[in-house]
């Protein structure tokens, strides 16, 4: 099971972030599909120098990143203004028509909207080159091997790094790519993470320098239902299964 610390419970704003969301989800799917066998504890105050998500002792840990595209992370704080606003669609245009400046102009969106609200959002995105998202993936690996090095997590021992693809990636090409990202990036630190577990709509996956290993499908619906466990845990509106 997994136990959420009460600063992410506090309020609706905080339990509607996109880091306290991804991190409860990345407890359960390691809760269901990695170590089931120990109490995970998620959003411990990071003063503590533990990582995100640990058991009781400190000696099972868990770092959670996500490796996605910049607008992906921009489409977060969009979602931040919707929960504003109760996903009222006649708000959303206002304040789009009204400040050419604001988060809701600077990504383009596709919306579904049912009874004036706003159910779901996708970035519309056009072509992209096979490898436009790596620069993003290294930088983000970079910054979380910096911060093991740098013992941000020196309280914990046996550091995995879990990693959410979740936006878009959908074939093992992404997988092939964050291996690549990681090896180059892992050779310029002493500490390296135990194990990488990269995370995808369709599984999970166990990368190493040598290989890629599909570790566990995700077969069914069995994404979307922890997508709907993490929602109920944090008492967020269930709406659809759109993170």
């Amino acid at each position: 099971m997994i136990q959420i610390d009460d600063r992410y419970l506090k309020d609706e704003t905080t339990r509607n972030n996109s880091i306290v969301r991804y991190e409860v989800l990345a407890g359960i799917f390691i809760n269901e599909y990695i170590n089931n066998e120990v109490v995970l504890y998620v959003g411990t105050d990071p003063q503590k120098l533990l990582p995100d998500i640990h058991n009781k002792d400190n000696t099972i840990g868990f770092e959670v990143v996500r490796c996605e595209a910049k607008v992906d992370f921009v489409h977060d704080d969009v979602k931040k203004e919707l929960v504003k606003i109760d996903y009222d669609y006649k708000k959303y245009l206002k304040i789009k028509n009204k400040n050419l400046d604001h988060v809701f102009n600077k990504v383009e969106l596709e919306l579904a909207v049912e009874k004036g609200r706003i159910r779901t959002t996708h970035v519309k995105d056009g072509a992209h080159d096979f490898d436009w998202i790596v620069d993003d993936y290294r930088e983000t690996i970079n910054k979380k091997l910096k911060k093991l090095n740098n013992g941000n997590y020196k309280n914990c021992s046996n550091i995995s790094l879990i990693i959410l693809n979740l936006d878009r990636a959908k074939e093992v090409l992404d997988a092939k790519q964050v291996k690549q990202c990681y090896f180059e990036e892992v050779q310029k630190f002493f500490v390296s993470f135990d194990y990488v577990y990269y995370i995808t709509t369709n599984g999970i996956y166990i990368i190493n320098t040598e290989k890629i290993e599909e570790f566990k499908p995700f077969c069914g619906d069995k994404f979307s239902d922890c997508v709907k466990i993490m929602k109920q845990k944090l008492k967020v509106d269930e709406y659809k299964n759109n993170l």
